[in-house]
């Protein structure tokens, strides 16, 4: 299946949604008007048979027919009919349905045409507002994805206007990379970011989540396919405007069929995710961020103070991490060591008990006596709930590394930070005080990703409970 019809799926579900909540309101107001008793016109037997009816009409009219095939190409004037259109259908089918339950003496001809009123009004300004969301908030967000395009000079204003023009809304062009040309600075109002010869370099240093290869002419030579298969290590996913034989180079990934604007191609990445596991997570992280922040507001009160008296400085930490495919963020914690802790490291880094990039000291000298405690039981992570509810960690996921550390990460340690980093996963549960070694985090990073699941996520939740509650794993 495309991974575009996937994305339409989703438009479908969430106007569904739209469709539903515009009439249980619309019907709510109409019956409330015409009887003015608006704490009961949920009892009435009759409000209950036309929302069911209702509802049911336009589930059906928003998830089996094709009218929101071009929803996000449509203009105010044609989303107006398409709506009016529906409303009539609906009217249309709640007096045959009426009729045939032999119910039709029994409607209220002022209440369907207060509805059908309050339902097109309701309806039109909430799938304008949606849209508006999805190509002028979402599409600008963290969470859309950096498209990096690679296209030759010749055709490359014209990929880009219909790249535009099918209004993309969960991808962004954050740059232009030319096969035929290294003078050329910008395409239209997109920036030539490099040359095909540093575009390894280019996307290890930069926030792009996704290539898309558009080009006549697919004999690459060897340099540019050894480029390729080393950015996809790095968990970066691959679009190639279609062509057979090209990808036996890539041995790690799968690939599917995808559509870029108006373009199929074939995508090549270490893993796909379902866009309703994806949702979910989301919506576990929004209440486990709700929830979080507000122990970690009591825990505030009661630790800042603490704090704030074993040693000077701030109560909470804040450090620049490495997000999703290199997006940086402020993480926050409490404050477990002294003010001065980042210059004393590199006095120990001789120290360190850690083989490989990151640094892990036993009775690191800089840690406070609250700090002792609070990395102990955990609670110095609770600030990071704070990321959670922001979007920018996950409950569940990978570690994040500092800046520092992702610097010199190899290609294939890039693929650690394709997900979005979590305040716990794999290597927390596993006793992550008794690891020594940063290529074990890898591998346990790793098998996360490529194990991923909404099960395997409350399944590690679970365990992270555990490890807080007996303290096993945390030093």
């Amino acid at each position: 299946m495309y991974l575009n019809k996937r994305r339409d799926n989703l438009l479908r579900y969430a106007l569904t949604i739209l469709g539903v909540f515009s009439v249980i309101v619309a019907l709510y107001l109409s019956y409330g008007l015409y009887f003015n008793e608006w704490h009961y016109t949920f009892r009435l037997s009759s409000f209950k048979v036309y929302l069911l009816i209702l509802c049911g009409l336009s589930v059906f009219l928003n998830m089996f027919t094709g009218f929101n095939m071009s929803f996000l190409s449509r203009g105010l004037f044609k989303e107006g009919l398409v709506v009016c259109q529906n409303t009539l259908i609906m009217l249309c089918g709640l007096i045959l349905i009426l009729f045939w339950m032999h119910s039709l003496f029994d409607s209220r001809r002022l209440v369907v045409f207060l509805f059908c009123a309050f339902y097109a009004i309701f309806d039109l300004g909430l799938r304008l507002c949606f849209r508006y969301f999805l190509l002028h908030i979402y599409f600008k967000s963290k969470f859309s994805n950096n498209l990096l395009l690679i296209t030759d000079l010749n055709q490359s204003e014209k990929v880009i206007e219909k790249l535009i023009q099918s209004n993309e809304w969960s991808r962004k062009i954050c740059g232009v990379v030319l096969f035929d040309d290294n003078d050329t600075k910008n395409v239209g109002e997109h920036e030539v970011v490099c040359t095909l010869d540093k575009l390894l370099a280019y996307v290890s240093s930069h926030s792009v989540d996704e290539i898309f290869i558009c080009t006549n002419n697919m004999d690459f030579d060897s340099t540019f396919k050894e480029t390729l298969a080393k950015i996809e290590e790095t968990g970066i996913k691959l679009s190639f405007k279609i062509k057979d034989d090209f990808f036996d180079f890539i041995p790690h990934s799968f690939s599917k069929i995808d559509k870029i604007g108006d373009y199929y191609c074939v995508s090549i990445s270490r893993n796909y995710f379902s866009y309703r596991n994806i949702i979910v997570k989301h919506v576990m992280d929004f209440v486990g961020g709700l929830v979080g922040c507000m122990i970690f507001a009591v825990a505030f009160c009661i630790l800042g103070p603490i704090i704030k008296l074993d040693s000077k400085g701030p109560i909470l930490f804040k450090q620049q991490r490495v997000g999703r495919n290199g997006r940086i963020f402020t993480c926050y914690k409490f404050r477990s060591m002294r003010q001065d802790a980042e210059e004393l490291k590199a006095a120990l880094m001789k120290k360190n008990e850690m083989h490989g990039l990151m640094f892990k000291m036993e009775d690191d000298p800089r840690i406070t006596k609250v700090g002792k405690f609070i990395r102990k039981t955990s609670l110095d992570e609770l600030p990071q709930f704070i990321n959670v509810l922001k979007g920018d960690m996950s409950l569940v996921g990978t570690r994040p590394p500092t800046v520092d550390e992702y610097q010199q990460y190899e290609p294939k340690q890039k693929a650690r930070i394709s997900m979005t980093p979590g305040l716990t996963g794999l290597w927390q549960v596993s006793g992550r005080s008794n690891i020594k070694n940063f290529d074990d985090v890898i591998r346990l990073d790793m098998l996360y990703i490529d194990n991923w699941s909404i099960l395997l996520d409350i399944k590690i939740i679970l365990l992270t409970i555990k490890v807080v509650l007996f303290g096993s794993g945390a030093k």
